[in-house]
């Protein structure tokens, strides 16, 4: 039976959405490494110190939008609690719908007046512990000197009594060893506590995975409006189309996932781009392009090689002319060039803000005509053609199942 390991998934994932958080770079690594160290001094249970890490990797997934301008952190600031709101709801009836109430929480004030009407003691531990990490690491800057770190921070909090008092006598503890610091500084290093923490062992089977990888497409639709369900109608059509061609159980679900995740990557791409509604200039382009590169990397060494690749290379090109590994005909496998086609079917076929989903002429034109250029895969345009009347009816069902 086929494993995934769970554990790199969601820190391959907190480095995705730390791409989309330009100027917070292994944020959410350092808030799980915090919390976890946190919980290790308050001597928590094995299951609370790996729920820390966990909810560490993912606690600020509700910030869907996020730049680096001081006006944007000041917006964020005054009203810190909506993205807790939005990344509760997000989880809500997903793999990790037990966490959801830890993410709403992770904002709270001890003492009170907090959206959650809790106070105090009445907050949970993992969500006082998870706001402390949290304000560590946003006031953490490795360029300071280490020598100086303590003494700030007990001034930093004793200006300011919204965190447990017994938490922060904890982490005065843990402040003087200079070997937490050197570790919050260094990715690398950084990279390899996690991973010497052991969740890495910790497997989970395909249907877990695929619930999964359903979690964060649906991440990846929400960082625009324009391509509100993408992610998750690419993986539908892959599945629908892998069981057409009678792939075998295993090789439909991975290419259901390779679909669902396609444009990770797209993380790292500004919404300033993703949602400009004429052409990209040049350098826009430039940056477009490494949404790809993205997505090979943070799927890498998770999941299968060909499941890597069928996700990344949706935008390489028969003669060569794609993008970003500039891959040839030889090199790309039928289930590489069928993704690349479902992917330009489905961004032709959805709704646009600036204009409507294209009629079946108008996509079998485009999509014949790139054929005949050399640019994607003559049998994979057939098929979808031939199966256009389900695909468009899958389309219809999922967004009538989402309220579109």
């Amino acid at each position: 039976m086929v494993t995934f390991n769970r554990f790199n998934f969601i820190k391959n994932m907190s480095k995705a959405l730390d791409l989309s958080m330009e100027g917070l770079q292994d944020h959410h690594r350092r808030v799980a490494y915090i919390a976890y160290r946190l919980g290790e001094k308050y001597n928590l249970t094995p299951t609370q110190k790996r729920d820390l890490v966990y909810l560490g990797l993912i606690h600020d997934i509700g910030i869907l939008r996020w730049d680096a301008s001081d006006e944007r952190i000041q917006q964020i600031a005054e009203n810190e609690f909506e993205h807790c709101r939005r990344g509760a709801l997000f989880l809500k009836n997903s793999y990790f719908d037990h966490y959801a109430r830890y993410i709403f929480s992770h904002h709270d004030h001890y003492v009170g007046k907090n959206p959650s009407g809790l106070t105090g003691e009445e907050i949970p531990l993992l969500c006082r512990v998870l706001f402390l990490a949290d304000r560590i690491a946003v006031n953490f800057h490795p360029e300071s000197c280490i020598l100086e770190k303590v003494k700030y921070w007990r001034e930093y909090f004793n200006k300011r009594k919204i965190f447990d008092p017994r938490l922060l006598e904890v982490f005065f503890d843990l402040a003087e060893a200079e070997e937490f610091w050197l570790t919050l500084g260094d990715s690398d290093i950084l990279n390899q506590r996690l991973e010497e923490i052991g969740y890495a062992e910790e497997l989970i089977n395909l249907p877990d995975m695929i619930t999964l990888a359903e979690l964060f497409a649906k991440l990846v639709d929400h960082k625009s409006r324009f391509t509100f369900f993408h992610s998750q109608l690419v993986g539908e059509i892959a599945e629908y189309l892998g069981k057409v061609l009678n792939f075998g159980q295993e090789d439909v679900s991975f290419f259901k996932i390779a679909g669902l995740l396609h444009d990770i990557g797209k993380m790292a791409v500004p919404e300033s781009i993703l949602e400009k509604p004429g052409s990209l200039t040049d350098e826009e382009f430039l940056y477009m392009k490494k949404h790809t590169f993205y997505t090979y990397y943070l799927l890498n060494k998770v999941f299968p090689e060909k499941v890597v690749k069928m996700a990344a290379y949706h935008h390489e090109k028969l003669d060569g002319s794609g993008y970003p590994f500039k891959k040839k005909g030889e090199e790309l496998s039928f289930e590489d060039r069928l993704m690349a086609v479902i992917d330009i079917f489905v961004a032709l076929a959805e709704d646009r803000p600036y204009r409507p989903g294209l009629s079946f002429l108008e996509v079998k034109e485009i999509l014949e005509g790139m054929a005949v250029k050399g640019k994607i895969d003559k049998k994979a345009v057939s098929i979808i053609l031939e199966n256009y009347s389900e695909l468009m009816d899958i389309k219809q069902q999922l967004e009538s199942a989402k309220g579109g």
